[in-house]
């Protein structure tokens, strides 16, 4: 048991947690819960007990928090939202959200698809970005791996907001990484979109592509060629993947016009979800005191 949940099974495990499929016995509903690994005080812990409401958090849990209560509220058909946060008896965090029946990664699925249906799935990946941007959030960990299709064809991100938090961050791929990150740097907005020019490369291509290829491209090497791509592409790509973060697209809704205007396609229509998803941000419920 976590909190009110009754967990069934594992779903998979990294550095930086566990996710498991579990049962929230106040609704009956099956969700996927997130149990955020993060390194804890060990004298505080042996003392910890039952004593959990009258423990401050350390550092990195009252980040983590404060992250989790800036991202809850959070709502878009293109990510996979928060249902509800805590942290368990041994002063884990973790957090809860709508469980994805055998989803698959991006890039499996657009490795064999028409070019039309790649461009399709690239839009709806930069529609959750553009949102997350305009409320403040970064994704902080874009890769195959965290966008996931739905089997309605839906593209939805997960674990944003989260990689950030240095302290809960996983191992990154390489190849993802923007280079200014790679130096150091903070998780941000342009580092999302080096990230998402990555994964518009190898959705283009139709294949993946190494650590040292993608780099090399960042770093301005000719690796971008008209072998792989029409030629009116190239310029979208090097500015998703410019080595410097100024020189990068800063509005992931112009990279959709500048990718459409480039394959000489209709700019997708705005659904009545996404537009809800603008005008009401939801109001999350949850669990005040236990953050306060």
């Amino acid at each position: 048991m976590i909190g009110r949940y009754d967990v069934k099974s594992e779903l998979g495990s990294s550095s930086s947690g566990t996710v498991y499929v579990a049962v929230d016995r106040l609704t009956g509903r099956t969700v996927a819960l997130r149990r955020v690994a993060v390194a804890l005080d060990q004298d505080r812990v042996e003392t910890l007990g039952r004593s959990f409401d009258r423990r401050l958090p350390s550092g990195a849990r009252l980040r983590l928090a404060r992250q989790l209560q800036l991202i809850a509220p959070l709502r878009h058909p293109n990510l996979v939202g928060i249902v509800d946060y805590g942290f368990d008896s041994e002063m884990q965090p973790f957090y809860t959200q709508r469980l994805i029946e055998q989803p698959l990664e991006l890039l499996d699925v657009a490795r064999e698809q028409s070019l039309s249906v790649r461009l399709d799935l690239l839009i709806q990946m930069l529609h959750g970005l553009a949102y997350l941007h305009r409320h403040g959030a970064v994704h902080g960990d874009l890769r195959s791996r965290t966008v996931l299709v739905d089997d309605d064809g839906a593209v939805r991100l997960v674990n944003f907001g989260l990689s950030a938090l240095r302290e809960t961050a996983g191992e990154p791929e390489a190849a993802y990484v923007a280079p200014e990150v790679a130096r150091g740097g903070a998780a941000s907005r342009a580092a999302d979109l080096y990230a998402a020019g990555v994964l518009a490369l190898q959705v283009l291509a139709k294949r993946p592509m190494s650590d040292h290829e993608v780099w090399e491209t960042g770093l301005g090497a000719p690796v971008i060629s008209t072998r792989d791509f029409d030629a009116k592409l190239i310029p979208v790509l090097e500015a998703l993947l410019a080595p410097a973060p100024r020189a990068r697209y800063r509005d992931a809704t112009v990279v959709i016009d500048d990718l459409c205007a480039a394959l000489d396609a209709a700019p997708p229509v705005e659904t009545a979800a996404i537009r809800e998803s603008y005008l009401q941000r939801a109001r999350f419920v949850g669990r005040e005191p236990e953050m306060a």
